[in-house]
């Protein structure tokens, strides 16, 4: 990742920086695989910085250590991947052959830890929150 002002001139000079590098390594820049994100411009202006690259328009669907990266505030369907995930780990684990004691212990130290984490990235909403306090509930 390549960070930037959203301003023309930054961007010409990161383009000139990266066909110069393509020119002294003989690396070529695929223009395919490569994608801009834009935050804070509006869409006129952020498609003349797009066409200045040459560069595909990205969304930030991208995580990092299973949190969604997102350049706003965190909306519901945001965390969707959170509740599906912890309802996918119940299920694996009650399906399998763990004891009650076990399953317990890992839904309450491993998927309450997710929430802590999430909760410590985001401000996460209440209607969340007691989502997954209720799906937890349920099993323990």
């Amino acid at each position: 990742m390549i960070y930037c002002q959203a301003d023309k001139d930054s961007v010409r000079i990161m383009r000139k920086a990266l066909d110069d590098f393509a020119g002294l390594s003989n690396l070529v820049i695929n223009l395919e695989n490569n994608l801009v994100f834009l935050s804070g411009v509006d869409n006129e202006f952020g498609t003349s910085l797009q066409n200045l690259l040459g560069f595909r328009l990205g969304s930030l669907s991208v995580k990092y250590l299973g949190v969604p990266l997102i350049s706003t505030r965190l909306t519901p369907s945001n965390c969707k991947p959170l509740v599906d995930w912890i309802l996918f780990r119940i299920k694996l684990w009650t399906s399998t052959s763990l004891t009650y004691v076990g399953c317990l212990q890992l839904i309450k130290s491993v998927l309450f830890s997710i929430q802590v984490y999430w909760s410590s990235m985001f401000f996460l909403f209440c209607s969340i929150i007691k989502r997954i306090e209720g799906i937890l509930d349920v099993f323990i």
